[in-house]
C-alpha cells in the first residue's frame, strides 16, 4: 500500500454523481503542469479570502506586469545579452513596493522605473542596474525552478493518484484561500485575463494544519472537485455540489505538507446537443482554452473527517473569477 493511502472496504454510500451535460467539471492529474510559484513566504500564515491579488507583509518575488501578464524574475544568472534600442518593447512606467504585486501595465515591484524592456527567449528582459534581467511567466518560472517536477508523489486512493506533495503552496497570479476545520485550501489560475488563444492553467492545494501529526479523511473520487461556469456563448450551467459515492475511501494526510491538484477537463455531452461537434472537439484536447466571456472556477473539498461523511464535511469551498477576451 502506498504512502498516504489507506483504503477501507468499499461500501455503497449512494448513487453516482449525475452527469450534467451543460456543466464542465474537472478532476486532477499531474499530466498538466500547473502555473504558479511560492509567491508568499508563508501562505498559511496570512490566508487570502478575497478576489484581489494578494498583498503580503513580507517581500514577494520581484515581478513586472506587461499587457495583463505577470512576469517573475528568473532564478538563474542574468543572461549576457545585448539588445539594440530598436528591439525595445517599451519602458517600465510605474513601481510599487516589493510587498505588493504590480497590477497595471508596465508596472514593477522593484526600482526599475523608466527602464526599457524587451523580449528574450520565453520571457522578457529589463535593463536593471546596467544589466538585462530575465523575467518569466508564472508557468515558465515554475518549470525553471524544478520544485514541481522534483516533488514527491503520493496516491490518496480511488482516482487521486500521483499527487505532488510540496513544502509550501504554489500560488498563481490569480489566487484565493479558504481555511476551515484545520485545513487550508487554495484555488489558483496563472492569470486574471486571457485571450482565446491562451492555455488556461488552474490548480488547487490542500494543507492540514491541525494539532495532530496526521489526519484521516474519508472521500470518494474525486475529493477535490473543480468546476467552471460562465461565458457568453459557453454557459456550463449550475454545479452539483453534493458528492454521492459508490466507494468510500480513507486517506491519511500529513500535517504541514501541501497536496497539489491540477485541473483537467472531464465531462460529457449528448449526441443530440446542437453543440455536440464543439464539445467533442473541446474534450478531445488536453489544454483548456475558452471562448470570450467571464468565468467562475469553483473548488470544493468533498471529504469528511469520519465514515459518516455527510456529518463531518470539510466545509471547504472557494471561487475564483477570470476573463477571456
Amino acid at each position: 500500500m502506498k504512502k498516504g493511502q489507506r483504503i477501507r472496504k468499499s461500501i455503497v454510500f449512494g448513487a453516482f454523481l449525475l452527469l450534467i451535460l451543460i456543466t464542465l467539471t474537472g478532476c486532477y492529474s499531474t499530466n498538466v503542469l500547473s502555473g504558479g510559484e511560492t509567491l508568499m513566504n508563508d501562505p498559511s500564515s496570512t490566508p487570502v479570502d478575497s478576489q484581489e491579488i494578494p498583498n503580503a507583509p513580507s517581500a514577494l518575488v520581484p515581478s513586472i506586469m506587461i499587457e495583463g501578464t505577470l512576469y517573475l524574475m528568473s532564478q538563474k544568472e542574468k543572461p549576457d545579452i545585448k539588445i539594440a534600442e530598436s528591439g525595445y518593447l517599451g519602458t517600465i512606467n510605474s513601481t510599487v513596493p516589493l510587498s505588493e504585486w504590480p497590477t497595471v501595465n508596465e508596472q514593477a515591484n522593484i526600482d526599475v522605473g523608466g527602464a526599457p524592456y524587451a523580449a528574450h527567449g520565453n520571457g522578457l528582459v529589463v535593463l536593471w542596474n546596467g544589466e538585462w534581467t530575465l523575467f518569466l511567466t508564472v508557468q515558465e518560472r515554475l518549470m525553471e525552478s524544478g520544485e514541481y517536477q522534483d516533488a514527491e508523489r503520493v496516491d490518496l486512493g480511488c482516482c487521486v493518484a500521483n499527487i505532488p506533495v510540496l513544502e509550501t503552496a504554489l500560488l498563481g497570479e490569480n489566487t484565493v484561500t479558504h481555511t476551515n476545520n484545520d485545513f487550508i485550501m487554495t484555488l489558483n489560475s496563472d492569470k486574471h485575463i486571457y485571450s482565446t488563444r491562451d492555455i488556461i492553467m488552474i490548480w488547487g492545494t490542500l494543507e492540514y494544519v491541525g494539532d495532530n501529526e496526521t489526519v484521516e479523511i474519508w472521500h470518494g473520487c474525486p475529493f477535490m472537485g473543480f468546476s467552471i461556469a460562465g461565458g457568453d456563448a459557453f454557459d456550463f450551467g449550475s454545479v452539483m455540489r453534493d458528492v454521492m459515492l459508490f466507494v468510500l475511501v480513507s486517506s491519511v494526510l500529513e500535517r504541514g505538507r501541501v497536496y497539489h491538484f491540477d485541473y483537467i477537463k472531464s465531462g460529457g455531452w449528448s449526441a443530440d446537443d446542437p453543440n455536440a461537434e464543439y464539445w467533442e472537439s473541446f474534450f478531445s484536447k488536453k489544454d483548456l482554452l475558452l471562448p470570450v466571456g467571464e468565468y467562475t472556477i469553483t473548488l470544493n473539498g468533498n471529504f469528511g473527517l469520519s465514515e459518516r461523511v455527510s456529518d463531518s464535511e470539510s466545509g471547504l469551498s472557494a471561487e475564483l473569477k477570470f476573463v477571456v477576451t
